[in-house]
């Protein structure tokens, strides 16, 4: 009944159309989860689908992703072995490409190696030098890429057993949830996992419950006594009286336990205690002599009695293999029978031949976790440590002897790294092994940092340093400066600030010079960044360019900043677009370091002073004219381009935004590159049609996830949401849009940005007439709203709610708030063009109603910004001068002008697809006839911008527009 549940579970997750469904089996060891995981894969893989297995391995912890990435990589093998004349590797390998950058694929090889036969290797390189903001996030993102390609781009239904799920790493946990919760691409992949009770499954239960996932536990209980006595029967094709006895002696001594059953039956033929008569034409035994019999207590002890049975080459061969985890493949068996010296494919293919061990293209496989268990306890606890030590240093040995020969075996380095670190400084038997140890340490911390497992790195190199003696610092110096550096640097990708602060303390302390310094305190600022301590960040930061004599002032007038600005621009204009693509690369570390702490400081300022904003954008380009281009200088460019955006000199601006744009698409400047998109596309919303532009967040968003920056992404996300509404684009696309970007947000904990959405969805909510996703509101929430970003971005939507509404008090007031509020800076967002625009509509309404010039002075510079946007681009705002210019008009008594301009308002929006502007165009134009007491007219536009509010979405708009018309005896 088990397996049909989940049979039914998986065809209704097949026919749902993309509705994902888990289903969990649980139950303590040998409870029969493993068997019916089985026999499930074995049902999909006879229905034409794809079956998976990821085994969590709790002695391989050391290589997060390893479980998964193993199930996928052998789905790669599978396919580029298929007899499908490798359509499905094609389409693999196309979709993988079109999604994602060859850095991206570089790192997904690192981890999926079997991807470079489907891909080829020549079609992707690695810029050197390309750092991530958050490891772990980065191959989170990049993993649920590939499952996403990997459903999307196959012919077949695609199951994924979780195997032990209760030993599973914080990432694969990650990447799971991702795929369950938030990942809407999975529509052909279904989820089973196994495991046993615990904490980590608690925990997916409750998400699944909030998420609303649909999912079902199926819960493993030990067999009954009649359990037992229907499944003896069966297999001795018994009547169940016949076997009554026999089912009770089974049930007595096994306590029900499946895989203790089905063993304790396979050890009852052997002994010959039950055996087939060919005179009797069926089973045979003896009740009596099998109740003599002595088993052990538990399952684990019933192995440990097997495999003591065996002769002592196979009980040795099972413990190395134990000390191993759960598998051993063909490879590393092979360089372990190099290295021990000994054999060990007989003894374990005598395993496999005692039903303890599959093998599985040419995979050795513990057949259950209490196997592994049982063969891992024959070691004396006391001398366990030891035997991982000594494994370890074994393959080492062959590692090194394989690398002075040219050979360079990942998969043995790593290996014999980890068994050390399982034995432990405790194993150690000279102090030369303890610098050769944490050498091999810092080999293997290395390479994971290329594979972008910073995790995994991290605890290497924390490894290295635990194997380093007394005194390392005087008679180490190299090797424990570049492990104590490293370190911090993992620490910091993988958000570990506790210990970042210990490690970097260490380098500090001891570095000899400035210049070895440098990198640590980079990475002590931006954890301090990270963590929201801006201002002491930027003092940090002040201090260290002051010693690397690049001293910033400490007050500047504004002229003076204007000044330094057009310095800048007239030495830019000395080069063109090509020269400047052409610069030499930076060569100067130090220099590279500096622009580092100056693109940091930036985004202190932006937060906490942002006049001081210029200086630092200034200094960034000057050093890269100076110096060369590195990766930081797109970024410069773009904050450029956006200073001289705000300076209104859009054109230039473009220019360089634009410039910054094509580095990175040219170039591989990782980090930063989603950061850069973002800052751009701001600016291109101020020239180019925004409904075309405003796509690029969404690439912003995942160049940003792809290099594990996480805020960034989620403020991309927060950008599209807000520059989608302002473009016109339907309400309900752009509902599922936020709702979207709010699981992203939740996920990844980012609640700065989260504030931002709640406040974008609540006006959304209003202008629907809806109450979609529940109430959003969370303490975190709270605890952003003393932000005073999120004070000034909720007095904007506010504002906006309350005019198109038309709550006229309401509207005063939270404008006298908005002006108390309103800041300075000198980066330009697409949002303010917007704010400007509902800013003068607001400010003219209040002059005819109050009389007061003040705001009508304010309201037509609003329209005169509007004025110069519109040089830059008809098509984005056209139609919103021509409204403030009616607005302006009706205000003056100029009918006859207003009437033209209004009309104007509404062509231009209803030409350059803005629903939304020719909606508030027709309605505003309404009570403009209405006030002129032209009722039939006003009539004809209120109706109009109902229908269009209706296009739009705006259903609760188009309400409260309805009551006005009957409020007001036109209808």
């Amino acid at each position: 009944k088990e397996l049909l549940a989940v049979t039914v579970a998986y065809q209704r997750s097949l026919l749902s159309l993309g509705e994902k469904e888990l289903v969990i089996i649980t139950g303590q060891a040998g409870s029969g989860k493993s068997y019916l995981s089985q026999r499930f894969g074995d049902y999909v893989t006879a229905s034409g689908g794809v079956f998976l297995s990821a085994k969590f391995d709790q002695l391989k912890q050391a290589r997060p992703l390893s479980a998964l990435a193993s199930a996928f990589n052998d789905y790669c093998a599978t396919l580029f072995r298929g007899n499908s004349g490798n359509e499905g590797a094609a389409a693999l390998a196309s979709e993988l490409r079109s999604r994602l950058r060859n850095d991206d694929v570089f790192y997904l090889t690192k981890i999926i190696p079997n991807l470079v036969y489907i891909l080829g290797d020549n079609c992707f390189g690695l810029e050197e030098g390309n750092d991530c903001v958050n490891a772990q996030q980065r191959l989170q993102f990049l993993m649920c890429q590939f499952v996403e390609v990997m459903t999307i781009s196959s012919s077949v239904s695609i199951a994924v057993h979780l195997d032990d799920l209760h030993n599973a790493d914080d990432a694969s946990i990650g990447v799971i949830n991702q795929l369950v919760f938030t990942s809407k691409s999975t529509q052909r992949i279904f989820f089973l996992a196994s495991s046993r009770e615990g904490a980590i499954m608690r925990k997916m239960l409750a998400n699944l419950d909030h998420f609303q996932v649909p999912h079902m536990q199926i819960k493993m209980d030990d067999l009954d006594e009649l359990a037992i006595n229907k499944t003896i029967s069966e297999l001795l094709h018994l009547p169940p009286r016949l076997v009554r006895p026999l089912s009770s002696i089974a049930h007595h001594k096994t306590r029900g336990n499946a895989l203790f059953f089905s063993r304790w039956m396979m050890s009852l033929c052997k002994e010959g205690l039950l055996q087939p008569s060919l005179s009797r034409r069926r089973w045979v035994w003896d009740d009596e002599e099998i109740r003599r019999t002595k088993v052990p207590d538990d399952v684990a002890m019933f192995f440990r009695n097997s495999i003591h049975k065996l002769p002592n080459d196979v009980q040795q061969a099972l413990s190395i293999m134990a000390c191993f985890g759960a598998s051993l493949d063909g490879e590393l068996t092979e360089s372990l029978e190099r290295a021990l010296p000994m054999q060990l494919f007989t003894p374990l293919n005598v395993a496999v031949s005692e039903g303890l061990l599959d093998k599985i293209n040419g995979q050795y496989r513990f057949c259950h976790d209490c196997i592994q268990e049982a063969a891992y306890d024959m070691i004396i606890p006391e001398e366990k440590c030891l035997h991982h030590f000594q494994h370890g240093l074994s393959l080492a040995t062959l590692y090194l002897a394989e690398m002075s020969q040219g050979e360079d075996s990942d998969a043995n380095l790593f290996a014999a790294v980890t068994q050390l670190n399982l034995g432990g400084p405790a194993a150690l038997q000279s102090r030369e092994e303890s610098s050769t140890v944490s050498t091999l340490n810092l080999s293997a911390g290395k390479k994971a940092m290329e594979m972008s497992d910073f995790k995994a790195a991290y605890s290497f190199f924390d490894n290295g340093i635990s194997f380093l003696q007394k005194k390392h610092w005087q008679q180490h110096y190299e090797l424990s400066f570049e492990l104590f550096c490293l370190a911090t640097k993992c620490a910091l990708a993988n958000g570990d600030f506790v210990s970042l602060k210990l490690l970097s303390e260490q380098v500090l302390k001891y570095a000899r010079v400035l210049e070895e310094k440098l990198p640590v305190l980079y990475y002590s600022i931006c954890a301090l960044t990270f963590t929201a301590q801006f201002a002491e960040a930027a003092e940090k930061i002040e201090a260290i360019l002051s010693q690397l004599g690049e001293t910033l002032p400490e007050q500047t007038s504004s002229s003076e900043m204007l000044s330094i600005v057009e310095e800048t621009l007239v030495r830019l204009e000395n080069y063109s677009v090509s020269e400047l693509k052409d610069l030499k690369r930076m060569d100067n570390s130090v220099k590279k370091i500096t622009m580092l702490f100056l693109a940091r400081l930036h985004h202190c300022l932006f937060l906490i002073n942002p006049a001081k904003q210029p200086i630092v954008t200034t200094k960034m380009v000057e050093l890269t004219l100076s110096h060369g281009m590195c990766e930081t200088s797109p970024l410069a460019f773009a904050l450029f381009g956006s200073m001289l955006g705000k300076l209104d000199n859009i054109e230039k601006g473009y220019q360089y935004t634009k410039l910054a744009k094509q580095l990175i698409d040219e170039n591989t400047f990782y980090e930063s590159s989603g950061v850069v998109i973002a800052s751009a596309t701001q600016l291109f919303c101020y020239v180019e049609p925004v409904q075309a532009v405003v796509p690029l967040f969404i690439e912003a968003c995942e160049r940003s996830m792809a290099a594990g920056d996480a805020a960034s992404a989620c403020l991309s996300m927060m950008y599209y949401c807000n520059e989608a509404y302002i473009s016109g684009l339907v309400l309900e696309k752009l509902e599922e849009k936020c709702s979207e970007a709010r699981e992203l947000m939740k996920q990844l904990g980012h609640f700065a940005a989260l504030s931002h959405l709640v406040i974008i969805e609540r006006h959304l909510q209003s202008l629907m007439g809806s109450s979609w996703g529940g109430d959003h509101h969370s303490p975190e929430e709270e605890i952003e709203e003393a932000n005073p970003h999120v004070i000034f971005y909720s007095l904007v939507y506010s504002l906006y709610n309350n005019f198109v509404f038309r709550k006229y008090c309401n509207t005063k007031s939270v404008l006298l708030q908005f002006l108390a509020h309103n800041r300075v800076d000198w980066t330009l967002m697409f949002g303010q063009s917007e704010c400007t625009y509902i800013f003068g509509l607001t400010l003219f309404w209040i002059f005819r109603e109050s009389k007061e010039q003040h705001w009508k002075d304010a309201a037509v510079k609003a329209k005169e910004a509007m004025h110069g946007w519109t040089k830059s681009s008809k098509w984005n705002f056209e139609h919103k001068f021509f409204l403030l210019d009616a607005e302006e008009n009706f205000c003056d008594g100029n009918f006859a002008q207003a009437k033209m301009l209004y009309e104007k308002a509404i062509k231009s929006a209803k030409g350059h697809r803005f629903v939304n502007g020719e909606a508030l165009a027709c309605e505003l134009a309404g009570y403009f006839y209405l006030e002129l007491g032209e009722k039939s007219t006003a009539k004809e536009y209120l109706v109009k911008a109902h229908e269009r509010y209706v296009m739009w979405g705006a259903l609760g708009k188009a309400a409260t527009l309805n009551q006005e018309i009957e409020r007001n005896s036109i209808s």
